[in-house]
């Protein structure tokens, strides 16, 4: 029919969209036997309505189980992943709130310089010091990193986390929040027509310092700590990342990540990556720390922890006021895990724009072999087993003290972001005989160690780093420690030219264009 329009959902036209949910009648008569499979809803559909679905507390779309909550940090997958369009990242306002008590590992207290503690310890101090912890927070009984959830079902929920916050801050009558400051970025003077007059080397220094200092004091209020017995708990954030392309980078091959690492190894042994191993021995690709193996362990984990589903395999947020609560029931069944893990590996890989005219593509281009020649695609290598563009090895890399964090978790309470995994075997057997134990091989990120993020899409994927704390190209660069240091002087020797056609390129790799608003048929 002439001029009929249907909206489209990433290729999928509205009316097929409903269809596939059942939601419009199919014409004729349909023979008892092929009414189910002609009514079949599609997963990716299912999936799409589920990313979008704002969930309530004893939702009635669940299986039995609780709905939303009891603690949470927002009511749909799309609130925190927008940026760009649904699938996105999100802004400073959706950052994850994490606490780490740096000297728990396993359950077993360890020796640390922030509070001694004897050698030898029974089993009733440590069972002591440890409660003390527990105290402070629930979830620390399960692990040394816990999401400290922006919201809870329990209407005493927001008073408790506020006392929870003051005890981090140390101080009395601080608000319950703690986050990265909002500011204007820090820029340099991008002037393409002033040269330096000092030379490059002192004068990429100087920036780079300045840039962190103005940094670290806006986001020092992020990461406030506190002593409780003889821990040391740090309040860190996490930002939400884009989920376009997941699908892709969840089929890289275990083999190309260890010959990616091996190669860089060989290459440029100072900047050398390391592969993050969870541990059932299976490559972390996924998370800021690489925690996370795969999209499905991603989405699950995010429901389970973000909103407080019960899902099957991932149980939902423990309540800090109520640890021993359980749900009874499902929020999500197993089919429509697998419809939304379906949409989100389906989401479309973000695109390289297209220049508008001969001199805009001169501009990218000399920014793209800049970008090269300064060493930043060493880590963010522009092809990684087949999939071009992604602008990442997936690799753990030290990025030095200023970014450096303790928290690193996948569902919350389970200890997985320990990098050394349990105390047990013969290293426990030595530290209970006062011998040295022997070099343990680190499996997933330490401190200062963060997944190398793909950059495919950077224009709609800010604030950038693992909290947002960069708002800026300037801020991001200067803010490469550690590997990442040589690459960020070299990026700050570049004239104020270079340093704009660096970022035209950057900025020309964007977040997959929306498909048509409307589609118009004969």
């Amino acid at each position: 029919m002439r001029g009929t329009r249907s909206a489209t959902v990433y290729g999928m036209t509205l009316s097929g969209f409903c269809l596939c949910l059942g939601l419009i009648s199919t014409r004729g008569t349909v023979r008892a036997g092929d009414e189910a499979a002609a009514v079949k809803p599609d997963p990716i559909a299912v999936g799409y309505e589920i990313f979008n679905r704002e969930w309530m507390p004893n939702d009635p779309r669940g299986h039995g189980g609780d709905g939303l909550g009891p603690v949470y940090n927002d009511t749909s997958c799309v609130a925190c992943h927008n940026a760009g369009g649904g699938g996105g990242g999100g802004p400073n306002s959706k950052n994850i709130d994490v606490l780490s008590a740096s000297q728990f590992m396993g359950g077993v207290v360890v020796q640390s310089p922030i509070s001694p503690i004897p050698a030898k310890t029974d089993s009733t101090s440590a069972l002591t010091t440890v409660d003390q912890l527990i105290d402070f927070h629930a979830g620390f009984k399960g692990g040394r990193t816990v999401v400290l959830h922006k919201f809870g079902s329990d209407p005493n929920y927001n008073d408790w986390r506020a006392r929870t916050v003051q005890r981090l801050l140390g101080q009395v009558g601080v608000p319950g929040v703690f986050q990265v400051q909002t500011r204007g970025p820090v820029f340099l003077s991008q002037n393409p027509d002033v040269a330096p007059a000092e030379p490059k080397n002192s004068r990429s220094d100087e920036q780079i310092q300045r840039i962190r200092a103005a940094v670290r004091a806006a986001s020092a209020s992020s990461r406030q700590s506190t002593v409780v017995g003889p821990f040391k708990v740090a309040g860190s954030q996490r930002n939400p990342t884009a989920l376009f392309g997941l699908g892709l980078v969840d089929a890289i091959s275990e083999h190309d990540i260890d010959a990616a690492a091996k190669k860089q190894a060989m290459e440029t042994p100072d900047v050398k990556g390391r592969v993050s191993r969870l541990k059932d021995g299976r490559v972390g690709r996924l998370g800021w720390k690489g925690q996370t193996a795969n999209v499905e362990d991603f989405v699950l984990n995010a429901c389970a922890v973000e909103i407080g589903l019960e899902v099957p395999g991932h149980p939902q947020a423990s309540s800090p006021q109520a640890p021993k609560y359980r749900t009874t029931g499902l929020d999500l069944t197993a089919d429509e895990c697998s419809s939304l893990v379906a949409y989100v590996r389906s989401l479309p890989r973000p695109i390289e724009r297209q220049a508008s005219g001969l001199a805009e593509a001169k501009h990218v281009a000399a920014g793209k072999a800049a970008f090269a020649s300064v060493g930043c695609a060493t880590c963010h290598t522009p092809k990684l087993g087949g999939v071009a563009g992604l602008y990442s090895d997936l690799l753990l890399h030290d990025m030095g003290d200023d970014t450096a964090d303790d928290g690193s978790y996948s569902d919350g309470f389970d200890g997985s972001d320990d990098p050394f995994g349990p105390e047990s075997g013969p290293i426990a057997a030595n530290a209970a005989n006062g011998k040295p134990a022997p070099a343990r091989q680190a499996r997933g990120a330490s401190q200062r160690e963060w997944r190398t993020p793909p950059l495919w899409g950077f224009r709609d994927s800010g604030p950038y780093l693992h909290d947002g704390r960069a708002q800026s190209l300037d801020e991001a660069v200067a803010l490469h420690g550690g590997q990442g240091e040589k690459a960020a002087k070299a990026f700050f020797a570049l004239s104020p030219r270079e340093r704009l056609q660096v970022e035209a390129f950057l900025k020309s790799l964007t977040a997959p264009a929306p498909v048509a608003l409307v589609q118009r048929g004969e």
